[in-house]
């Protein structure tokens, strides 16, 4: 009983101390508000006061590009699968591999087989073209650079496929496919590359139709020659390679096609 009346002595007094902290703090805290109503009552009302509580935060855009609509953004998108879509399609109907007649060179062969493709895909390009700016609307700064644009992006599908497709016909096509899934993940198409794998983000400068989407954007913004020159120079690279690779293969078919007399007396000339 003693030690329990010590506890009960000790615990009256910290609760006397913590009684005197409760009443300072409660005159502190009257003294507080008594400033805080007097601030209050000093400050006026009126319209813009309301408009700062009904609207606390202002935003401020900035617009990267003068896009109108949500079908322009994706424009350079759709438009860039599509026309890699047409290429490969026409190498279902068109004899890109067998020779017509008989060969001379591999370079006249590959001519040959570019002048049969070549209007082909062209074609695609005005169609694809006159439908989205005059069949359905879509605004384009400059007409004639977008249809040019569109004919450097179709041209250089054509030498990636027409390389696969005469390398290995059916297989080659499987590729162009394996390919063209590679280049909608990795092209920056529909989400930033930030966004993507690191080993995916790297490929992405690898694969034309990173470039063909860009510049397709450059030219809906507006923007300057010389921007949508450096991706159109990306892409007549990719051309280039492909065009010596077919031009080699078909060189190659051609020395093999050509008779074994032939190929000797040639040799002892």
């Amino acid at each position: 009983m003693q030690s329990g009346a010590k506890q009960l002595a000790s615990g009256s007094a910290s609760l006397e101390d913590g009684l005197h902290k409760l009443e300072s703090g409660s005159s502190e805290l009257g003294a507080r508000l008594q400033d805080a109503s007097k601030e209050a009552g000093a400050v006026k009302s009126g319209d813009g006061q309301a408009d700062m509580f009904a609207d606390p935060i202002g935003i401020q855009a900035h617009k990267l590009a003068d896009v109108p609509n949500y079908g322009t953004g994706m424009t350079p998108y759709f438009l860039a699968l599509g026309l890699y879509v047409g290429v490969l399609m026409s190498t279902v109907i068109l004899p890109l591999r067998d020779a017509a007649g008989k060969v001379k060179s591999g370079f006249a062969w590959y001519l040959s087989k570019l002048l049969l493709f070549a209007p082909v895909v062209l074609l695609q390009v005005a169609l694809a073209d006159t439908v989205l700016i005059y069949g359905i609307g879509l605004k384009v700064p400059n007409v004639a650079a977008f249809y040019g644009i569109s004919a450097v992006i179709a041209l250089t599908y054509m030498t990636i496929v027409q390389f696969l497709v005469s390398l290995a016909d059916t297989v080659g096509r499987f590729v162009a496919i394996v390919l063209l899934t590679l280049q909608l993940a990795a092209s920056e198409g529909t989400y930033p590359k930030e966004l993507l794998p690191h080993w995916l983000q790297a490929v992405g400068d690898w694969v034309p139709m990173t470039h063909a989407i860009e510049a397709l954007r450059l030219a809906l913004a507006g923007r300057s020659g010389a921007a949508i020159g450096e991706q159109l120079l990306d892409l007549a690279m990719f051309a280039a390679v492909f065009v010596a690779l077919t031009i080699g293969l078909f060189a190659l078919r051609a020395r093999k096609m050509k008779p074994i007399p032939q190929q000797l007396g040639a040799a002892h000339g």
